[in-house]
């Protein structure tokens, strides 16, 4: 099952999503009959991801929903990663409302856990939802939270920036 679920990375990598699902699928399918319930998750996740690239968006953030459970519980540095990648799934399927609860919760755990990544990216993903959502004071709230002076590189600056700009003018 471990080569199956190599060869659909590999098919995933290279772009092939139809038989990197196939073998995914056969991975899964393979992992529940033997109880592996932690490579079931790893494997929802990647197959919640391919089908993101695929923009099938709800299957994808149900796929994903998933697979929180064993992040939560077993590998809480990637649980930011996890979340963030839900969060850009029901952002782009148009349920942007919940969308912007994952993004808070990958902000916040990812300071929990001092997970390796890039924190910024996760905070301006949730500031631009919340200004999708008209949510104009909690957006500044998190501008706030952000010192422009300490952001990881010039691009980041800029975004922070337009971010605080657009909120201030709403508000």
């Amino acid at each position: 099952a471990v080569f199956t679920a190599n060869l659909a990375h590999t098919y995933a990598q290279l772009g092939e999503w139809a038989m990197a699902e196939r073998y995914y699928q056969a991975a899964s399918n393979h992992y529940r009959q033997a109880g592996g319930e932690t490579l079931i998750s790893i494997t929802n996740r990647n197959l919640g991801n391919l089908a993101a690239y695929q923009n099938q968006f709800d299957k994808a953030a149900r796929l994903l929903r998933e697979s929180l459970t064993y992040y939560q519980h077993s590998r809480p540095s990637q649980l930011p990663h996890v979340e963030l990648e839900l969060a850009d799934a029901l952002a782009k399927a148009g349920k942007v409302n919940e969308a912007s609860t994952y993004y808070e919760a990958a902000v916040q755990h990812a300071v929990e856990t001092n997970a390796t990544f890039n924190q910024d990216l996760f905070a301006f993903k949730l500031i631009t939802t919340l200004l999708a959502l008209g949510r104009y004071d909690a957006a500044l709230s998190e501008l706030k939270k952000l010192s422009a002076d300490g952001l990881q590189d010039n691009a980041s600056q800029l975004r922070y920036h337009l971010l605080y700009l657009s909120a201030l003018s709403k508000t």
